[in-house]
């Protein structure tokens, strides 16, 4: 019996893993997800050969085979097993003039990875964006275009990192050939700052505490600060505005959980205590929560952004 009978379960398992969806209050659809270069199945299969492939599968695993073996009286299978593709894929450019490739069709990594719906929801919200800054603004539809091209392979490579990183967690110390193939489908630097990665940063947390020791401070732009404006998006619109480019951001950053990283940069010479700073940069842009200024200052002073006198 299950604690909630409208919930999702998901296992792994050495080979694959499974997971079953409720659809109705006694009705379940459940999957075993195998590698074909490792599981012999294939979509032109008879029927009776892909059943005894599915059978074999769940029986591996701990807590969704048991649920829905047939000796139990509750489980009773209602069609016969049958076999999808589910390769992970992406594309070359996912936005020309006159297309876009929205959700699914842009790219598909694993369902591991994200919540689809919520993937194809955010793609779907900014290419609805990209469309109507193209619509009422000729001139902005390159930038446009750039921005939805940059953020749908910003996203591919973010969730591409995430399965890779849960694939490894899954497979720990005793990784089967399975596992070992995901954990390896790391995708590439995307260039977009990583808020976890940058709370955990040595130099970050470094700035923090010289930061909170000192009376006072003394906030200059570093030299090696470069400015440049890029598309982004306010409102229904793609703008151009002012983003921050050093080594550490080569891609240029603007923002960092909603905290305007441009208007810290262009207060913080004219204050040398952190609390005046906090409260111009509240008066000057929506305000932000007093840990993610913090964190977003540190960020600034850790990735040589603003150098300390």
């Amino acid at each position: 019996m299950l604690d909630d009978e409208t919930h999702t379960l998901v296992e792994s398992y050495p080979g694959g893993w499974a997971w079953s969806v409720p659809v109705s209050r006694s009705r379940r659809y459940v999957t075993a997800m195998v590698d074909p270069s490792l599981t012999s199945v294939r979509r032109s299969d008879a029927a009776d050969s892909l059943a005894t492939v599915y059978h074999a599968e769940l029986a591996k695993t701990q807590r969704i085979g048991p649920l829905v073996r047939t000796s139990r009286p509750s489980a009773r299978l209602t069609a016969a097993p049958f076999a999808r593709d589910a390769s992970s894929y992406d594309a070359t450019r996912f936005a020309e003039a006159g297309i876009l490739l929205v959700g699914d069709a842009a790219s598909f990594v694993d369902p591991l990875s994200s919540y689809g719906i919520k993937k194809a929801l955010s793609s779907a919200w900014l290419a609805s964006v990209v469309v109507h800054t193209a619509l009422v603004d000729e001139a902005m539809q390159s930038a446009a275009l750039e921005l939805y091209d940059a953020r749908e392979r910003a996203m591919c490579d973010a969730l591409r990192r995430r399965f890779a990183e849960l694939s490894r967690d899954v497979a720990g110390d005793a990784a089967t050939a399975f596992w070992r193939a995901r954990s390896a489908a790391d995708g590439g630097d995307d260039g977009e700052p990583d808020v976890s990665a940058l709370r955990r940063d040595p130099a970050v947390l470094a700035a923090f505490e010289e930061i909170r020791r000192r009376e006072s401070v003394g906030l200059r732009p570093s030299g090696t600060l470069q400015r440049s404006d890029r598309p982004t998006v306010r409102g229904d619109r793609v703008e151009l505005e002012e983003h921050l480019f050093v080594p550490a951001f080569r891609d240029g950053v603007r923002y960092l959980r909603s905290v305007d990283l441009v208007k810290i940069v262009a207060l913080a010479p004219m204050y040398d205590q952190v609390p005046d700073l906090y409260a111009a940069y509240n008066r000057a842009a929506p305000p932000a929560p007093l840990p993610d200024f913090l964190g977003a200052l540190s960020v600034l002073v850790g990735k040589g952004v603003l150098d300390l006198a």
